[in-house]
């Protein structure tokens, strides 16, 4: 709150006990006031033209109710781990897109906070994969757009929340056999559930 002080006057601070990320985020968009909700997490960086690059895509794609980037991985030092982003071809993301290709792609984005609340709020269990869980419901019912240029950062650490590749795993499971329960119309391939399963136990 101290840091915060010097921006009072164009920010609004609001507080909250930890509750969880899913909480968290839903608390966040409940305080919002604008027309859209951009989520950077703790541990995550924007460039400083993330927000001109998207705010521009929503006004080239009208139609478009999520708007994301390429990001890169670092570790605490700074140093690259990884580059993440769309691999998909066009601009568009879709169910199928997120399922295969683009699955743990959306990173933190900036969306339409009427359209988000319409698809109704975050998730609130513990360890489950709560973003993607959101961007994968949210998926069916409005266009996502990916710009192709690296403007996140997310910086890797060893206390961050699923830390581990088996932890990252286990979230992926729960996350795909809840959608799947919930979807069956979209026709997931549980074989490739099993597959994560399969592969968890071995680890």
């Amino acid at each position: 709150p101290k840091a915060l002080e010097p921006y009072r006057d164009r920010i609004r601070y609001c507080w909250q006990k930890h509750s969880g990320e899913g909480a968290s985020r839903n608390f966040g968009v409940s305080q919002a006031r604008g027309q859209y909700v951009a989520f950077l997490d703790s541990d995550d960086l924007w460039d400083s033209e993330f927000l001109q690059a998207t705010m521009q895509a929503f006004c080239e794609i009208p139609e478009a109710r999520l708007v994301t980037t390429n990001f890169k991985i670092v570790d605490v030092e700074g140093n690259l781990i990884a580059m993440g982003g769309k691999r998909s071809p066009g601009r568009l993301f879709t169910t199928r897109t997120l399922l295969y290709e683009d699955w743990r792609t959306i990173g933190m984005p900036v969306v339409q906070r009427e359209s988000l609340l319409a698809v109704g709020p975050f998730h609130t269990e513990r360890n489950a994969l709560i973003d993607m869980d959101m961007w994968l419901r949210f998926s069916p019912h409005f266009p996502m757009v990916h710009v192709p240029r690296t403007l996140q950062i997310h910086r890797q650490h060893a206390h961050q929340m699923g830390s581990s590749t088996a932890e990252f795993y286990v979230r992926d499971v729960r996350a795909l056999k809840k959608f799947a329960y919930e979807h069956p119309d979209v026709g997931i391939n549980r074989e490739e559930i099993n597959k994560k399963q399969v592969w968890i136990k071995m680890v």
